[in-house]
């Protein structure tokens, strides 16, 4: 006489295997979570960047305007109060934006500009940084003589 043995299909999954690859997801959470936050940091950074960029730009196109209305004139270099760019009136001094020029030679959303605090600088700071404004953003500096240039400076080290 044989005995009959049958055999049990197994159907589903184990607890144990449920248990391991809920560790395992819980594991690839804890590791990528940190990432995607820094991410916004990055984003700020870039953020500031591209707005020195900008600022550059609009700080070159402004003294070139400023040099060749200059040349068009019967007055001196140093009598041009504003230029036109793209029809806004930018405010000149000494051939190059004044704080309140450079701002609206950059019609941008996403910053805050300070023209009087750090006067006559202008302060552009990310709107979303979680951190103090100063730490976070771009400073416009004119120039402060005739012959002088105007600066860029960038600070991210906080964004």
């Amino acid at each position: 006489m044989r005995k009959s043995v049958s055999k049990k299909v197994q159907t589903g999954f184990t607890l144990i295997e449920m248990v391991v690859v809920i560790v395992i997801l819980g594991i690839l959470a804890a590791v990528a979570i940190p990432r995607f936050i820094d991410q916004a940091k990055n984003a700020r950074i870039s953020a500031i960047h591209g707005l020195a960029g900008s600022m550059t730009s609009a700080m070159t196109n402004a003294h070139a305007q400023y040099l060749i209305d200059s040349n068009n004139v019967a007055t001196s270099v140093a009598a041009a109060t504003s230029v036109s760019l793209d029809g806004a009136s930018v405010g000149m001094a000494n051939g190059y934006p004044t704080a309140t020029g450079i701002s609206s030679a950059l019609p941008v959303t996403g910053f805050a500009a300070d023209t009087t605090t750090a006067a006559p600088s202008a302060v552009f700071t990310v709107t979303n940084a979680p951190t103090t404004a100063t730490a976070c953003s771009v400073t416009y500096t004119p120039a402060a003589a005739a012959g002088a240039t105007a600066t860029v400076v960038i600070a991210d080290a906080a964004c």
